[in-house]
């Protein structure tokens, strides 16, 4: 069975198409060929110097996991003798994966709707691959994310796996601030850290109740296990 636009990837060609048992099978082609050197911008065409086969996961389709079958042809450019590999469009660069395969891992994972096992069940993949797309897309989220100070900080402890977790919560918004996997007389260190926004913006460090509570000018009141704590001294004290 041979369907042309069953991938619906631009840049590919659908060719072959196998029904196996537990996944769709589909033997695809690049429809573009490199016009210039990556490397040093030469635009005679390069020698073709080998290829690969490669194996690309995608989106399942009629509830059946899909493998992308191609080869990745290798090149020689003319003039500067460097070699490289054909462009994937529509393929995560870091991930034997399609970016809409790994956009949907991502946006699945962080809705903890399953777990990881199910998730790589579902799709047809490896729970390794899972897990490694979830934490490269944690540590793009921690990179960008911005913690705006609350006015009304709450401070409490949960556990997780016998470990305890410090919890930062907004009590005006109704959110989470931070989860601080850190021991409890320790965590205020970095939240002056997490909540700072200028020089000059951590004003004092008090001690109450054996923990240190970090006081910023932005902060009014500040709440330890559910108890009414300890007004902040304003900023010009």
């Amino acid at each position: 069975m041979t369907i042309t636009d069953i991938l619906c990837l631009p840049g590919w060609k659908a060719g072959e198409v196998q029904e196996a048992e537990d996944r769709t099978i589909i033997k695809a082609s690049l429809t573009e060929v490199p016009l210039a050197c990556p490397l040093c911008g030469s635009v005679q065409p390069p020698y073709r110097f080998g290829k690969r086969p490669i194996q690309i996961a995608d989106l399942p389709i009629r509830m059946k996991p899909v493998t992308i079958l191609a080869r990745r042809r290798r090149y020689q450019c003319r003039d500067c003798g460097k070699t490289f590999m054909d462009q994937l469009p529509g393929v995560h660069q870091e991930h034997e994966a399609t970016e809409r395969l790994v956009s949907y891992v991502q946006v699945q994972a962080l809705h903890l709707t399953q777990t990881f096992t199910g998730l790589s069940t579902s799709l047809g993949i490896s729970e390794w691959l899972v897990r490694d797309i979830v934490a490269s897309h944690i540590e793009t989220l921690e990179c960008n994310y911005a913690i705006q100070t609350p006015r009304y900080l709450g401070i409490d402890e949960i556990y997780v796996e016998d470990a305890i977790y410090c919890v930062l919560t907004d009590l005006e918004r109704h959110a989470v601030v931070d989860l601080l996997a850190v021991k409890r007389d320790y965590f205020c260190i970095q939240t002056a850290h997490h909540l700072k926004q200028g020089a000059t913006c951590l004003e004092r460090i008090f001690r109450w109740s054996g923990c240190l509570l970090v006081h910023e000018h932005a902060i009014t009141w500040a709440f330890i296990d559910g108890r009414d704590f300890l007004e902040v001294i304003p900023h010009n004290a």
